[in-house]
């Protein structure tokens, strides 16, 4: 027999089982991992292209919104605290359509009378709500009594930046809800407690004084307020009430909670109040970002892997951390994007050819692609893109700076090279600065020479040496999608922060790292389960509050999608009509309302909350119908 025949023939009657076999070992493998079909790869279709972004920007480039709110916002130019409130309520009102009038006075220096202003003769026409952004009402010089009388007559009120005890005489104690005069005392507020719904979600949530630390008026409200936050402590003094007052309404802040951009939920929920119901644009999207992923793993031990799995650095990446991860995406159906790192060398000058860490990579992109997710890009190594000068916030210091915007490109090129070389399915269109910190040239520089690099994930509150982001789209098709909080297990202030952005933008975006574990600042105490248990809470949260799970390119299509909209809403005693301009294909709008919804045409709705509802749309008119509730 010829030997080149028979081994011909002893392959041919191999690869039939041969490829049962691997046909059988794929088909395991794509049950245990997760794969979600063709189409998993790190670009989304959801992404709308600079071609198609620049013709809807031109058709939709004078939004169209009609309120039906007419807001005077009165603060003081010569008081920082209240320029702190200004700043973000008028930010809040003007991005969801209310008309703003502003009424700028100043206050008078220590030991001088306050010159009396009547607000009456101050009101726009068709003014609907007055806020004071002021935290002294004494020192003012507003009548409350004149005040009284135009919110008798159907006026809204909202007392935005805190109350001081000084100002408590019995006209104004009146007309906020408040009980006598020998009942008010000063005291400092150091947490606060949510009594009410006001914020979805947030009822019976409390919150410490990373979030809260003022001081405050000690007072009794009348019993036909609502309280909606007290504090925490066993006293449950009240901190944010509503009442009626003749046939208008009054809310009232007695605490420092709306002065930063943290806190820009309670001001939109809070003046929502004012209104039997009022429609916002939201983006509805919950993205869980890993930095550092993949990366290459430090070498040797770590106390806290060693003594909790006896494993390396390495292997605890393998056999724990990602398949811990894994179990979360499956059990919540969502998808994490990536931010590979190429190396750790902190090198500046190039050459840009570490490979060293290029089967691990490979490995663990296939992975998280097969789960639906996508790769993005932190950088070749981890220094952030700043030349010799820049100036670093303390936290941040210690990096190498570069010598030309040259080197940075080229370093951003190899990395992307790099990424595409791990999995065809690699699109890099995401970038996240190394700590969040990017030069202005560095950026430029991108932008103008990768026609793919058209998101950048910088933060929403942050130091100043970092980049610091608003959702929006700038020229040239570049979205901006910060990130609101970080770690696996969130402080107060990051709760707060993401409970804000539930009830604002209706929106979250997590960062976490595979090496949380080997931080201090960021391991809690190092028990690896206590910190996947914060992160889970925290999937779970969002997931029970209805935001659609994203990758980092779905949810830049949501921003941009969210960035065209606007709304015009009018109300009537048994329906809302509502009627949507620069709807691309879907959107999507948070309602907030005193009334039972019987029925909705031209959209779907999802209460989220007591009264709090997400509508999406496919359709620019949408009309809802209503009753009082019992």
């Amino acid at each position: 027999m010829n030997r080149q025949h028979s081994a011909r023939g002893l392959l041919r009657d191999l690869a039939v089982p041969v490829l049962v076999l691997v046909a059988i070992g794929a088909l395991l493998f794509v049950q245990q991992s997760g794969y979600r079909g063709s189409g998993a790869s790190g670009f989304d279709e959801t992404f709308i292209d600079q071609d198609r972004w620049e013709a809807l920007a031109e058709e939709y480039r004078s939004p169209v919104w009609n309120s039906g709110r007419n807001a005077l916002l009165v603060w003081a130019s010569n008081d920082d605290e209240s320029l702190q409130v200004y700043d973000q309520v008028s930010f809040v009102l003007t991005s969801v359509g209310v008309d703003v009038t502003s009424c700028s006075l100043e206050l008078p220096s220590d030991g001088q009378p306050a010159s009396s202003l009547v607000l009456s003769e101050k009101l726009p026409n068709g003014c609907t709500d007055v806020i004071i952004c002021l935290s002294s009402l004494l020192s003012s010089g507003i009548d409350p009594t004149d005040l009284a009388s135009w919110v008798a007559e159907g006026g809204y009120l909202l007392i935005a930046g805190g109350l001081e005890p000084e100002e408590m005489n019995d006209s104004w104690l009146a007309l906020l809800g408040m009980t006598e005069t020998d009942l008010v005392n000063s005291m400092h507020v150091d947490s606060m407690l949510f009594a009410t719904d006001l914020l979805a979600g947030a009822e019976g949530m409390e919150f410490s004084d990373e979030v809260i630390a003022c001081d405050a008026v000690r007072t009794q409200t009348t019993v036909d307020c609502t309280v909606h936050i007290t504090t925490a402590d066993d006293s449950r003094d009240p901190l944010l009430w509503e009442c009626d007052y003749g046939k208008g309404h009054v809310l009232v802040c007695n605490a420092d909670l709306m002065d930063s951009k943290a806190s820009r939920g309670i001001i939109i929920a809070s003046f929502s109040r004012m209104n039997d119901a009022f429609v916002y644009p939201v983006i509805n999207a919950a993205v869980y970002c890993i930095d550092d992923f993949p990366s290459a793993a430090p070498a040797g031990y770590d106390r806290n892997v060693l003594s909790q799995y006896g494993y390396t650095i390495g292997d605890f990446y393998a056999n724990v951390w990602w398949p811990s991860m894994q179990r979360i995406a499956e059990k919540y159906g969502i998808p994490y994007s990536g931010f590979l790192i190429q190396c750790y060398e902190a090198d500046v000058n190039g050459p840009f050819q570490n490979t060293d860490n290029q089967p691990s990579a490979t490995y663990f992109v296939k992975q998280l692609l097969e789960y639906g997710g996508e790769v993005g890009l932190h950088g070749y190594d981890h220094q952030p893109l700043v030349l010799e000068g820049f100036a670093y916030d303390e936290k941040n210091s210690g990096y190498q700076s570069w010598q030309s915007v040259e080197d940075m490109l080229a370093s951003i090129q190899a990395a992307l090279a790099y990424g595409a070389s791990l999995s065809d399915d690699v699109v890099i269109q995401s970038y996240v600065a190394p700590s969040n910190v990017l030069g202005r040239e560095a950026m430029d520089a991108m932008i103008r020479q990768f026609d793919d690099l058209r998101i950048f994930a910088g933060v929403y509150i942050g130091t100043p040496d970092q980049l610091i982001e608003e959702f929006e789209v700038l020229e040239d098709n570049v979205v901006l999608v910060p990130r609101l909080t970080a770690d696996m297990q969130m402080e107060d202030s990051e709760w707060w922060l993401q409970i804000n952005e539930l009830n604002y933008h209706y929106f979250e975006s997590n960062y976490i790292h595979p090496d949380d574990i080997l931080d201090e600042e960021r391991n809690d105490g190092g028990d690896f389960k206590a910190m996947l248990n914060g992160y889970e809470q925290m999937v779970a949260w969002n997931c029970g509050h209805g935001l659609t799970a994203s990758t980092i390119s779905q949810a830049a299509g949501a921003v941009q999608r969210y960035c065209l909209l606007s709304v015009s809403q009018v109300p009537s005693n048994d329906r809302l009509d509502i009627h949507v301009s620069g709807l691309v294909d879907e959107g999507y709008l948070m309602l907030r309302c005193r009334k039972n919804v019987k029925s909705i045409s031209g959209a779907q709705i999802n209460e989220i909350d007591d009264g709090c509802y997400v509508i999406r749309t496919e359709e620019q008119d949408i009309y809802i119908e209503w009753e009082d509730k019992p």
